[in-house]
């Protein structure tokens, strides 16, 4: 990652809870029907924090946004996002039903 690519990438997800899309797939096993045939899934892994630094080599990674606890390897991301997140009373406002009356009280 070029000096240019790392500052924009730093001064995107530094400090912001993130979502990271590993390199690399965890398989499971499941039955599917009555005479136990199985269906292995592949899904990708990922790990979430809030990104605390990065190098050449990793991205740092915080549980509580204070202390780095992960360590994941730069060329073992495919994608990263930013995770938004509701406060509880924006969590309590979508989940409340519509007044019926817009302009009356409920």
């Amino acid at each position: 990652m070029s000096k240019k690519q790392s500052n924009v990438f730093f001064e995107t997800f530094c400090g912001e809870l993130v979502e990271i899309v590993q390199d690399f797939d965890i398989t499971s096993s499941f039955k599917v029907d009555q005479e136990g045939h199985m269906q292995e899934v592949r899904m990708p892994m990922t790990v979430s924090g809030f990104l605390m630094d990065i190098d050449d080599v990793f991205v740092y990674l915080s549980n509580d946004g204070a202390e780095v606890n992960q360590a994941i390897p730069m060329d073992t991301i495919k994608h990263i996002g930013i995770v938004e997140v509701k406060s509880e009373m924006e969590e309590m406002l979508d989940e409340a039903d519509a007044p019926n009356d817009p302009h009356g009280f409920n």
